[in-house]
């Protein structure tokens, strides 16, 4: 059920679909990364109009904005009165370069990207309406993409995901007044061709809105850490501790009891213990020259072994 969209490119879109597009009201298209409900979004109207149009859906006869919808139910649109008329007769194509969902893990949200592997755009089906805006004093277009129940992969993050239409299948979508034909559209998307990866928390920010929403993020390797990411108070107790428990169980070698527990507890930290090391024993550079050998050993077992 996206509820954030990514709308950046429809070139491609506009190609596939131009025998469709009667009048392209959306020209040069407005690049955005970060899209929530009720901002503007290009939809292509099945009265061959190419516009954009506002990202929530309000039937005509809707009093205020409390009745809007971002999706409708595949399974239940033919139904419920908010999307019946729309369903029988005023369908769109959104097309989409991607979308955004949410995973909850141990109360936190992490945002995943999902978007086309080899495709630049997911066509997704919708149904649009127009409502007059008191505000405006204007009628506008309002949609709602279509869902259904997600496919195995991305049902790991939701259940839920948009009703995405092949090519082919653009006109019939448009304007088959079958809709016996139609409902068997509302199907998963194969999961095969869908690419979905962890992005940036930033996207939680409503105005957060540029390229990098859209960009993989590197997944960090369990055990890795950062000299500058570690909390020096609990780091320092650990380390006198460490090195007492060593001192008692391996004696009093000077090498034991500063080079191994630290070590020992940085794991692969690498060079940046050298650095942490300089900091704690300022008046031991000299000795760490004199020992910079066992160090770079230590760490270099480390880094390359998995601890």
């Amino acid at each position: 059920m996206p509820g954030r969209l990514a709308i950046f490119s429809d070139t491609v879109f506009k190609e596939d679909a131009k025998t469709l597009i009667k009048n392209d009201m959306v020209g040069d298209l407005n690049k955005n990364y970060n899209i929530a409900p009720t901002l503007p979004i290009p939809a292509l109207l099945n009265n061959g109009n190419y516009l954009y149009t506002h990202f929530g859906y309000l039937p005509s006869w809707a009093e205020n904005r409390s009745s809007m919808n971002i999706n409708a139910r595949s399974e239940s649109i033919y139904e419920k009165k908010s999307f019946r008329e729309s369903f029988k007769s005023r369908r769109c194509i959104i097309p989409l370069n991607g979308f955004y969902e949410w995973q909850i893990e141990d109360k936190e949200k992490k945002p995943y990207f999902v978007k086309d592997i080899k495709n630049d755009y997911l066509a997704v089906a919708g149904i649009w309406d127009e409502w007059f805006d008191s505000k405006l004093d204007m009628r506008v277009v309002t949609v709602a993409l279509i869902t259904c129940d997600a496919n195995e992969k991305l049902s790991k993050i939701h259940h839920r995901m948009p009703i995405i239409l092949e090519k082919k299948d653009f006109q019939s979508w448009l304007y088959n007044e079958n809709l016996a034909e139609l409902i068997k559209l509302f199907k998963p998307y194969n999961g095969e061709n869908l690419n979905i990866y962890e992005v940036t928390t930033e996207v939680n920010k409503v105005l957060f809105n540029d390229l990098s929403c859209i960009q993989q993020i590197e997944e960090k390797q369990e055990g890795q850490l950062s000299f500058f990411s570690v909390n020096k108070a609990p780091f320092s107790i650990f380390l006198a501790v460490n090195s007492v428990l060593f001192f008692l169980l391996f004696g009093s070698s000077y090498k034991v009891r500063y080079h191994l527990p630290l070590s020992f507890f940085v794991g692969k930290i690498g060079f940046e213990y050298i650095i942490y090391y300089i900091f704690i024993y300022p008046s031991s550079i000299v000795r760490y020259f004199n020992n910079f050998f066992i160090i770079f050993f230590i760490n270099f077992y480390k880094y390359f072994s998995v601890f």
